[in-house]
């Protein structure tokens, strides 16, 4: 496979497109640096934070939507190219829905506008990024491994899941029900959000096949960054806590950042997709290992939290998912037992073979 490239300007092996690259690459490198410190500092009193923030985030939208349509271009025909044009719609959709909630905001005056047409493109980012992601080229694995794939998902779809439901979902839903337009959108986010995670997961978990290890963790890292500002953005709704410019903000414009440099490096890379053969498997990295029980980790610490914190249905609730989560890492890993032992049994019988065909050859060499 192409060796992916050690430096950002490596991100863009084509020089035909280095000179208009190298702008976008620094609106994408610096957004994420400055914003941050322009919400701190606040440098003009409060409109012209506001104004940065409704801007920058429009620009990061913009800058990833166009970086998706170059890799679109370059594997145009391909299902590689399939899936980035469904991914660079997803974000053209979310630059209009900034777009909307800036011009309502700057222009118009509306305090924090919501429910409004903005939402109309945030939420049309979801599908087409679901299908791009579901789309996305990878290498066939055996029935065994595709089992374990299932469970590895499972396992972190529910852990994500679960973490969401008790933070967002369930106190939204007991406190204020969804009867109102506005109350069925704030439920539609994070329940949109954990399809994107099941989405990116499952991408993580087959490995890349059409995009290198550093291109999938920027995809990956990039919709994680903005399914993570969804979710604080939705529980600080729900408990009246959230500003315009708020420092959750910054999530989405790392998660720009990063789904626009994980585009320039599938532009950039010379990948010929035809030479890999049809029965290769891949085996997957240590980080995609990880990346898979990371959010067992938060759930753990949450129930332990949780005890001592909410009522007995909630404990008994969080207290049944745990144990669903439990068994299915039980039955992964009585899967890799029973894969190593079968490894095993091949290697020995392998062994065996060798020997004795190295016995073979030694009785003729002495015969001669």
């Amino acid at each position: 496979m192409t060796a992916y490239p050690s430096s950002l300007r490596g991100l863009f092996a084509d020089s035909r497109r280095v000179r208009w690259s190298w702008p976008l690459l620094a609106i994408v490198v610096g957004l994420p640096i400055l914003f941050p410190i322009w919400l701190l500092t606040a440098p003009g009193g409060e409109d012209a934070r506001l104004w940065f923030d409704d801007i920058a985030l429009t620009v990061g939208a913009v800058a990833a939507a166009l970086a998706s349509a170059v890799a679109a271009r370059r594997y145009a025909g391909t299902p590689t190219g399939r899936a980035w044009l469904l991914i660079c719609a997803g974000l053209v959709m979310v630059s209009f829905g900034e777009i909307a909630w800036g011009v309502q905001e700057l222009v118009l005056r509306v305090d924090e506008p919501f429910p409004s047409v903005a939402d109309i493109g945030y939420l049309g980012l979801y599908p087409a990024v679901f299908l791009g992601l579901l789309i996305m080229p990878q290498a066939p694995v055996a029935s065994l491994r595709r089992v374990k794939l299932g469970l590895d998902v499972l396992i972190a779809l529910a852990a994500a899941g679960l973490i969401s439901w008790h933070f967002v979902i369930q106190p939204f839903l007991s406190e204020n029900g969804a009867s109102t337009l506005a109350d069925i959108i704030s439920v539609a986010y994070p329940l949109c959000d954990l399809a994107i995670v099941f989405a990116v997961i499952t991408l993580i978990a087959r490995g890349g096949r059409s995009m290198s290890t550093a291109g999938l963790a920027l995809l990956a890292g990039g919709f994680l960054a903005i399914a993570g500002s969804d979710t604080l953005y939705a529980y600080l709704t729900q408990v009246g806590d959230y500003n315009s410019g708020s420092y959750i903000d910054t999530g989405w414009i790392i998660g720009y950042s990063l789904l626009a440099l994980s585009a320039s490096a599938a532009a950039g890379r010379r990948l010929n997709l035809d030479t890999f053969p049809s029965d290769q498997e891949q085996t997957g990295s240590l980080w995609q290992a990880v990346a898979m029980y990371l959010p067992v980790i938060p759930l753990t610490a949450l129930l332990f939290v949780d005890m001592s914190t909410s009522d007995a249905g909630g404990r008994v609730f969080m207290m049944a998912g745990f144990i669903g989560v439990a068994g299915l890492m039980f039955a992964r890993q009585l899967l890799t037992i029973h894969e190593n032992v079968q490894l095993n049994h091949r290697l020995e019988a392998m062994t065996a073979e060798l020997t004795d065909k190295v016995k073979a050859q030694t009785l003729r060499l002495l015969q001669r």
